[in-house]
């Protein structure tokens, strides 16, 4: 936006503080007219009123460029019946000293090309040369605009028009000047030792100002500042200070190194509290010993924040290494410019570079005027180190390329960012995507508008090798709609960072050739985006970042090319819609990360598969219950997908998988087995899940060649064993696609990621041959715990291991077998509570079984069901139950719906039962079994097949 500024330098009345008063929105009425007045702006400290009157035949506003027009004009040269006012009233007990007033006007058609300037405080009688060229600072410091107690007026006629019509506007202006009061003021009485003679450019002077003061000074600091070397204080120069709220004192000064000659400068005291100007010193020489001015061929760099064109900005050097203010802006002429960590420099009028380094943390922004990059000296022309900004900030208006063939470089981590629009079309149109914008690897393209970027055969990053990933990021704070009926490429990642959706549209496919990430979502428009698809070819990529991703429904996303493509998945991602694999060396790794799609994944195959590597799972949602399908295309050395079928009744459910080489966690003889372990799981328990195993026969153990019939087994979490009814397979297929299918009833799939192996049947794979039973009772406060085992043939020890209340195992007794196959331990030292008891066996090679588990409740009350086996259940099975004391349990069996179907009582002692439940009456479904005693029940869920 355009503003008016009014700069004035305010003084104090006693009990107010006034600090510099900067005049912000400058035209507030939507519709002026000759009849009706518009306030041009005001100003926040209440030293000043500002006000405004437009008068003429067509004054009107122009919202869109922030300015007001004076249109039809009237006649050529000067029309007294158009003009603009400005009338400046000080508050009572104050004055206004004015300095300068710049003024910029436009003109249009056969307009005003200059304008007339006047004033008055009693009808506008004086006139100050006309007619005067826009832009031109005319000097106000002179008597009658000092001391201006009762307000002024100013008004600008426009001059210079060719012919009747046109536009003169109303554009940017500055009034300079003080406010001063009359309850406070300063004097400067002596300054010592003018001349200031400065030997060379490093050279500084020293001496004293006196100065004398009216009214009362609390907390109060005196600044003595140096003029420039015409007189004037447009940019003081603070020299030195005095602490003190006396009504005079002596400031110690010293005359910075580097100040030019000159016989005019001044001398000026200005107190804090409360702020007030002094009068200025008599003219003062400072002699300087040298040339200490910039050389337009000097180095240059920035020493603040600021304008390029203000020489405040910068920092100059022949040798870059003796550095003075600069007494010029530079410019392509320059040798290295710098702009410096922590500085922003904005270029607001037109201007030639060369040879500009952006550091870390700096900033360039172009936002005005003409921006001509030149190559003088080769090598890069504009260099955006790692950390630097470069901001294109004019609409359709990028930088202009000079002599030579020059380049903006865009380094790893260095930003060219857009903030307004017009600058995004296609190669060769003079945008961002022209060649002379040079990205390096991971450097980054930032769009930071609502508006849509350009999408119609557009390809960003058009001349980056395969080798370069630069990023298009997006910053996005409204939903961004993008995308056309033709192909949109980016030749690097897309990253979405923005707090609201990136929405594609329209049939025209999407390619982000080295992925996608960011935490801002990104879907699709599903009423215009056609057979759109998304697309992912490069030869590595990224899926990453927190923001969900919703692809094309009828085509979704597309991975892969004839070279290869390799997708790292750097974070948690959740695709909704369909993804497919092209055939030829394609790879999503998931590198501990998961996968979620919604759909299906399609074109797996021996060269294209997800590798999921031990932590990182994929997730296909939603496989309807029935016998919903959906292959997992898995691996990771090798392939070796899943094909998973939810034969449950009532239960969709999300199913994870993945696949890890070798088998883990480690089995007793892993030569009888297939050298993968498969993890599956599901978002809700599943009883019944038909599962297909691939694998080739390279992937089995010495002990293991295929084909033979092989046998399912899963870990518990503690032990390896077979599934129950999964034995006796005979694989189908053929080398490499060997499978295994799950026996007709299906198998179990848990919560929890649990793992799966296939062993030749028979039980090669497993550890021991060593079937054991174990029973608890309690006699005289000591816990008995017995087991029986068929052999000990191979058995190195038993492991007789407690949990007291809920909490860990630990080994409380180790007993070395012998011949017996009957054994007994008594544990004098039982907890309060529940006292659960296991037997671990360890075998001769090592490998390791555990018993069923058994209970003690050493308690006035209690009951514990510790195991039915087997579950599921065909018709009998036996149900372990633990006791407190002795007494009568009543069992019912209730179905799904919580309807009885069955019910008995039986008797049981103190400490481990074991009660026969059968079942054969039952159909086919889960139930709920539950004990209860007069002051206690226990529950066991099962499945009856």
């Amino acid at each position: 936006m355009r503003k008016v500024y009014l700069l004035l330098f305010l003084s104090f009345i006693s009990g107010g503080v006034w600090g510099q008063s900067i005049w912000t929105n400058p035209i507030t009425d939507p519709n002026p007219s000759a009849a009706n007045p518009f306030t041009l702006g005001d100003v926040s400290d209440p030293g000043i009123t500002v006000s405004g009157i437009g008068r003429g035949s067509g004054i009107a506003a122009a919202a869109a460029s922030n300015r007001y027009n004076a249109n039809s004009w009237n006649t050529a040269g000067i029309d007294l019946t158009a003009y603009f006012d400005f009338t400046l009233t000080p508050n009572a007990g104050n004055a206004i000293n004015f300095v300068s007033f710049v003024y910029t006007g436009q003109a249009s058609g056969t307009g005003p090309t200059t304008f007339a300037f006047r004033s008055s405080v009693d009808g506008f009688t004086a006139d100050i040369g006309s007619p005067i060229a826009t832009g031109t600072t005319i000097n106000l410091s002179g008597g009658a605009y000092q001391n201006i107690s009762a307000g002024i007026t100013f008004r600008i006629y426009g001059w210079g028009a060719s012919a009747g019509g046109g536009t003169f506007s109303i554009n940017d202006f500055t009034f300079n000047g003080t406010i001063v009061s009359t309850s406070n003021s300063i004097s400067v009485t002596a300054v010592n030792t003018s001349p200031f003679n400065l030997t060379d450019c490093s050279d500084t002077e020293t001496g004293t100002v006196q100065f004398s003061s009216i009214g009362t000074f609390t907390g109060n600091t005196y600044t003595a500042q140096l003029s420039d070397a015409t007189g004037s204080f447009a940019t003081p120069v603070p020299i030195g200070s005095l602490s003190s709220d006396l009504n005079s004192g002596t400031i110690n000064i010293v005359i910075p190194a580097g100040t030019a000659t000159g016989t005019l400068y001044k001398i000026r005291v200005v107190s804090s509290s409360p702020v007030v100007f002094s009068s200025l010193s008599a003219d003062l020489t400072v002699n300087q010993a040298g040339s200490c001015s910039s050389s337009a061929t000097d180095y240059f760099r920035s020493k603040a924040t600021g304008n390029w064109n203000a020489t405040s900005t910068w920092e100059s050097s022949p040798d870059n290494a003796t550095w003075l203010n600069a007494t010029l802006t530079p410019t392509s002429a320059a040798n290295t410019i710098t702009i410096r960590n922590g500085n922003t420099v904005t270029v607001t009028a037109s201007t030639t570079v060369d040879q500009v380094v952006i550091e870390n943390l700096a900033v360039l922004i172009y936002s005005a005027g003409t921006f001509t990059i030149d190559d003088w000296a080769g090598g890069d022309d504009i260099d955006i180190q790692t950390g630097g900004i470069f901001t294109l900030a004019q609409a359709s208006t990028p930088p202009t390329w000079g002599a030579g063939s020059p380049t903006v470089n865009v380094a790893t981590g260095g930003m060219l960012r857009i903030t307004t629009s017009g600058l995004t079309s296609a190669a060769p149109a003079n945008g961002v995507n022209i060649s002379n914008f040079v990205y390096r690897h991971q450097s980054i393209l930032e769009y930071t508008l609502n508006g849509g970027f350009s999408t119609s055969n557009v390809t960003y990053f058009p001349n980056v090798t395969a080798a370069v990933i630069p990023i298009f990021r997006t910053t996005n704070t409204g939903n961004l709609l993008i995308g056309s009926n033709n192909p949109t490429i980016f030749n690097g990642v897309f990253e979405a960072m923005g707090t609201a959706v990136v929405r594609w549209q329209n049939a025209g496919n999407k390619t982000f050739r080295n992925g996608l990430r960011g935490s801002g979502n990104i879907d699709v428009d599903a009423a215009t985006i056609g057979i759109s698809k998304f697309i992912i070819n490069g030869v590595t990529a990224e899926l990453g970042g927190t923001g969900s991703l919703t692809v094309p429904a009828t085509n979704g996303l597309e991975i892969g090319s004839a070279g290869g493509t390799t997708v790292a998945v750097s974070s948690n991602k959740i695709v909704t819609g369909d993804v497919s694999l092209i055939s030829t060396n394609t790879y999503i790794d998931l590198i501990g990360s998961d996968l979620t799609v919604s759909g299906t994944i399609t074109g797996g195959g021996p060269a294209a598969y997800i590798r999921t590597h031990g932590s990182g799972v994929l997730t296909l949602n939603a496989i309807a219950f029935g016998g919903g399908t959906k292959t997992f295309p898995i691996g990771s050395s090798s392939y070796n997908p899943l094909v998973i079928v939810n034969n449950d009744v009532i239960t969709i459910a999300n199913f994870s998988a993945g696949v890890e080489d070798g088998i883990i966690p480690g089995i007793a003889f892993p030569t009888y087995g297939i050298q993968r372990t498969w993890n599956i799981s599901a978002s809700a328990a599943i009883t019944d899940a038909d599962i297909t195993f691939q694998y080739a026969s390279a992937d089995a153990g010495v002990n293991a060649a295929q084909p033979q019939d092989m046998e399912i087994l899963m870990n518990s979490g503690a032990v390896w064993n077979v599934i129950a009814a999964q034995t006796n397979i005979t694989p189908g297929g053929a080398d490499p696609a060997w499978t295994i299918n799950t026996n007709s009833i299906g198998m179990p799939v848990n919560t929890t990621l649990t793992p799966y192996v296939l062993g030749i049947d028979g039980g090669y794979i497993l550890p021991i041959d060593c079937i054991i039973s174990c029973r608890s009772s309690k006699q005289n406060s000591n816990g008995i715990i017995n087991w029986d085992v068929s052999t000990c043939s191979e058995v190195m020890s038993f492991e007789v291991q407690r949990s007291v209340n809920g909490g860990a195992y630990t080994t409380v007794a180790t007993i070395v077998p012998g011949a017996p196959l009957s054994y007994s331990y008594t544990d004098a030292s039982l907890a309060n509570g529940t006292n659960l008891y296991r037997i671990k066996v360890t075998g001769n090679t090592g490998a390791v079984k555990y018993s069923n588990t058994v209970a003690i409740i050493n308690d006035i009350k209690g009951l514990l069901i510790t195991a039915l086996s087997p579950n599921p259940v065909n018709d009998k099975s036996s149900l372990v139950i633990n006791a407190a004391k002795p007494g009568t349990v009543s069992f019912v069996i209730t179905d799904i719906a919580g309807r009885p179907v069955k019910q008995w009582k039986a008797t049981i002692t103190e400490g481990s039962n074991i009660i026969q439940v059968n079942a054969t009456a039952l159909s086919n479904g889960i139930y709920h079994l539950s004990a209860t005693t007069g002051d206690s029940r226990t529950v066991v869920r099962f499945v009856k097949q």
